[in-house]
C-alpha cells in the first residue's frame, strides 16, 4: 500500500527539531553530504578523514571530528569523510595533502576486516621507500583498542609508521583510545592537541585559526537530528529494517546482511549449571552465503521487548508508530538510513543501542531537552569533558545504560530525530567463532554462544544483547520462523594446509568453538581417506557435570586416536585449587615441546587473563625444554606468531 499524509510535522530546518527546554535551539553545522563544509571555502582546502571500523566506533568518532571540524573552522576548507572500503587508496592517499586515520585494532593486533589490503599495500610501499614519496602529505592518527590485547592499537601505530616513512609529516601526537578504559575521554586529549598542531600548519594548508575567524564556535550547541516524518499507519505499511538482499556484486556483507532463520537452539550445560550456553544454527543453504572453517559470523541482535517499552515510555512514542527517516543534506556526520517506512518499535529493537553506557556527548544532547533545570545542569556536568571523574565514577565504573540514564532524567525527552542522531549509536552486530566446518555443515552456520547475565557495579542486571535474544528466539513458540540479519568474516585464524601439520589446540569455555569446526574438519578429511598429523585440545569449564560441553562429540574424536589424538580438560571449580588449561599445558610441556616448535599452535577465548596465562605457559615451556632463555623464549613465540604459527583469536 502506498503511505498516506502526513499526521505531524516534517522539520523544515533541524534547529526546528531540537528545540532545548529553555527555548534555546541546536542548530545544525553547514555543510555537504561528503563533509561539514561547502567545497568551496576561501582556500578550497581539502581534510580528508578516513576511518577504518570493525564494530562501529571508529567510525562513531570520525562522524563526531567532522562535525567538530566544521563547527571550528567555519567556511576554510570542506571535510571529505570516507570509509576505508570505499576509498582509491593506491590512486589517493599519496596525493592527499592532509589525512586523518581513525582506525580500530581488533582480534591480536589484526587491522580491521575493511583495511587488510590497505595494510597490506602500506607494508609493501613503505618496505620499498625513500621517504619521498608523499612529501607534500600531513597526516594525523587516531588508534582504538584495548590496553588488556597484547598488541595494543597496533593498527594506528602501523599506519603512523608507514605513512612516516613514506615521507608523511605528523600533525600532533598519535591518539590511543583505550575501550577498556575512558575512550571517550583519550579521544578528547587527542583532539584537543590536534587544534592547535594543525593551525600551527596553517600558513600552507590554507587554515584559519578559530579565533582569528568568528572568535571561536561554541560546540556544546551542536547536535545533529534526523528528519521524521510520522505516517498514518492505517495508510502505510511497515518494511523491515533488513531486507535480507545481497549487495551490488551479488554477495552479503555487514551493510548487506543475510537474513538467516534460526533453526537450531539448545542449550549445552546441564540442569545444574547456574548459567548458560547455546548451541544455535543458522539456515543458509542455497542462499548464496558461504563461510569457511575458521571463519567468523556478525550477527545483527535486537533488543528485548521489556526495553524498548521502557524506552518509548522515556521517550512518549507509541511502538507501533510508523515513520519515515530522512538525513539533513547539512548533515555529514549522521548515518545514512533506510528511507522507508519503519515502526517505532522497528527502530528500538533493532537500530539502536540502548543498554552501553552514554557517551558524554549524548548526555550534552539530552541536557539540551531536559525540562528540569536541574537535571539539565545535572546532565551538562556529566558531560563536560572538563569534569571527567564524575562521568568516569557515575557513568562508566557504575556501566550505567542509557536507558537507565533516561529513566534517571525523565524531563530529558528528546525528538526521536535527535534520539537517532545524537544520543543513541546504532546497534552494532556481535561475532562469534563459526563452530561448524563447510565441509560437514555447508548449509548451516554453527554458532557456540555463552548467554551474558551480570550484575552491573550500579545494581542493574545487565543481560546480554545478542546472547539473550537468541536464547529467547530458539525458544519462542510462535510458528513463524525467526530470521537473524548475519554476514560472514574472513579470519585467518584457520586450520594448516598440510593435514601432517601438528596442531595444539587451547581453548577453554566457548573458546572451543573454533576448535568443533576444526575437528569436523579433520574428520571430513579422515574418512576421505587422508592421513592427519596429531592433534592436541586443551579445554577447559567449571564442573563436568554442569558445563563440559560438547563432551560426547569431544570423547568420540579422541577416541579415534586419528581425529584427536588427546583431549586435556581443566575443571575450575571440583577441587579446592583452581585447575586452568594453562597447567595442563605445563604438565604436558615435554611431551608438547617438538610439536609447539614443528606446528601450529591455537588459542582461543578470554584476552585479559586466560591468553596471557596461556601465553606465559608457552613461554615457560620453551625455556624448560628448548633450553632457552627467558627473552629468547619471548622471541621464539613471537617468530612463530610472525610466521602464522602461533594464532589467537581472542576477545
Amino acid at each position: 500500500m502506498l503511505c498516506g499524509f502526513l499526521i505531524l510535522f516534517r522539520s523544515k530546518r533541524k534547529k526546528e527539531e531540537i528545540k532545548g527546554a529553555s527555548g534555546k535551539h541546536a542548530t545544525g553545522i553547514n555543510g555537504t553530504t561528503n563533509g561539514s563544509l561547502p567545497e568551496e571555502g576561501p582556500k578550497g582546502e581539502k581534510v580528508t578523514v578516513l576511518y577504518c571500523t570493525q564494530t562501529g566506533t571508529a567510525e562513531r568518532f570520525a562522524r563526531v571530528l567532522v562535525s567538530e571540524m566544521g563547527a571550528r573552522y567555519q567556511g576554510n576548507f570542506h571535510t571529505n569523510m570516507v570509509d576505508i572500503e570505499d576509498y582509491e587508496y593506491k590512486d589517493k592517499l599519496l596525493h592527499e595533502k592532509m589525512l586523518i586515520v581513525i582506525t580500530s585494532t581488533y582480534g591480536d593486533g589484526e587491522p580491521t576486516d575493511s583495511a587488510t589490503t590497505l595494510h597490506e599495500w602500506l607494508k609493501e610501499r613503505s618496505a620499498e621507500a625513500n621517504g619521498t614519496e608523499a612529501e607534500q602529505l600531513h597526516y594525523a592518527v587516531f588508534g582504538l583498542g584495548n590496553r588488556t590485547y597484547e598488541h595494543f592499537c597496533a593498527s594506528g601505530k602501523f599506519i603512523d609508521r608507514a605513512l612516516n616513512a613514506l615521507g608523511g609529516k605528523r600533525i600532533g601526537l598519535r591518539g590511543e583510545g583505550d575501550d577498556d578504559k575512558d575512550i571517550e575521554g583519550d579521544y578528547d586529549d587527542w583532539r584537543d592537541q590536534l587544534w592547535p598542531a594543525l593551525e600551527t600548519e596553517a600558513t600552507f594548508l590554507g587554515l584559519v585559526s578559530p579565533k582569528k575567524q568568528n572568535g571561536g564556535i561554541d560546540l556544546m550547541n551542536h547536535f545533529s537530528a534526523y528528519n521524521v516524518e510520522f505516517q498514518a499507519n492505517f495508510v502505510c505499511q511497515e518494511h523491515p529494517l533488513y531486507e535480507g538482499k545481497p549487495n551490488k556484486a551479488g554477495t552479503f556483507d555487514a551493510n548487506h546482511p543475510f537474513l538467516a532463520q534460526i533453526h537450531t537452539c539448545l542449550e549445552l550445560h546441564t540442569t545444574q549449571s547456574e548459567r548458560s550456553c547455546i548451541h544455535v544454527e543458522l539456515d543458509i543453504d542455497g542462499q548464496g552465503i558461504q563461510y569457511e572453517t575458521g571463519d567468523h559470523v556478525g550477527i545483527y541482535p535486537q533488543n528485548g521487548e521489556d526495553i524498548i517499552e521502557r524506552t518509548a515510555a522515556c521517550l512518549g512514542l507509541f511502538l507501533d508508530q510508523i515513520v519515515t527517516l530522512k538525513k539533513p543534506e547539512i548533515e555529514a556526520d549522521l548515518h545514512d538510513v533506510p528511507s522507508r517506512p519503519l515502526s517505532v518499535r522497528t527502530l528500538l529493537a533493532g537500530y539502536t543501542d540502548l543498554l552501553s553506557s552514554p557517551s558524554r556527548a549524548a548526555l550534552l544532547a539530552l541536557a539540551s531537552c531536559a525540562a528540569n533545570p536541574d537535571e539539565a545542569e545535572r546532565l551538562r556536568l556529566l558531560g563536560d569533558n572538563h569534569n571527567r571523574q564524575e562521568f568516569q565514577h557515575w557513568v562508566l565504573e557504575k556501566q550505567r545504560s542509557l536507558l537507565e540514564v533516561l529513566e534517571n532524567f525523565k524531563s530529558a525527552r528528546p525528538s526521536l530525530g535527535l534520539f537517532l542522531g545524537s544520543i543513541a549509536p546504532r546497534l552494532q552486530p556481535r561475532f562469534y567463532s563459526i563452530s561448524s566446518s563447510h565441509t560437514v555443515s555447508p548449509g548451516r552456520i554453527h554458532v557456540t554462544c555463552a548467554v551474558v547475565k551480570d550484575l552491573t557495579p550500579g545494581g542493574r542486571v545487565h543481560q546480554g544483547v545478542c546472547s539473550t535474544w537468541l536464547q529467547k528466539s530458539g525458544a519462542s513458540s510462535s510458528k513463524l520462523p525467526i530470521a537473524a540479519p548475519i554476514f560472514t568474516r574472513h579470519s585467518s585464524f584457520k586450520p594448516p594446509r598440510d593435514p601432517m601439520v601438528p596442531l595444539v589446540m587451547i581453548g577453554p569455555g566457548t573458546g572451543i568453538a573454533p576448535f568443533r569446526g576444526f575437528l569436523q574438519y579433520r574428520e571430513y578429511l579422515a574418512d576421505s581417506g587422508v592421513k592427519l598429523g596429531p592433534a592436541y585440545l586443551f579445554f577447559g569449564c567449571r564442573d563436568r557435570c554442569k558445563d563440559f560441553i560438547y563432551e560426547k562429540e569431544l570423547r568420540a574424536w579422541e577416541a579415534s586416536q586419528i581425529v584427536l589424538t588427546s583431549l586435556h580438560v581443566a575443571f575450575s571449580r571440583e577441587g579446592k585449587k583452581k585447575d586452568y588449561v594453562q597447567h595442563h599445558l605445563t604438565s604436558q610441556g615435554k611431551e608438547l615441546w617438538p610439536f609447539l616448535q614443528s606446528g601450529y599452535t591455537y588459542v582461543c577465548g578470554d584476552a585479559k587473563k586466560m591468553a596471557k596465562d596461556v601465553h606465559a605457559a608457552l613461554v615457560e615451556i620453551a625455556k624448560d625444554h628448548g633450553g632457552f632463555a627467558h627473552t629468547e623464549a619471548e622471541e621464539f613465540w613471537s617468530d612463530l606468531h610472525k610466521s602464522g604459527r602461533y594464532l589467537r583469536d581472542v576477545w
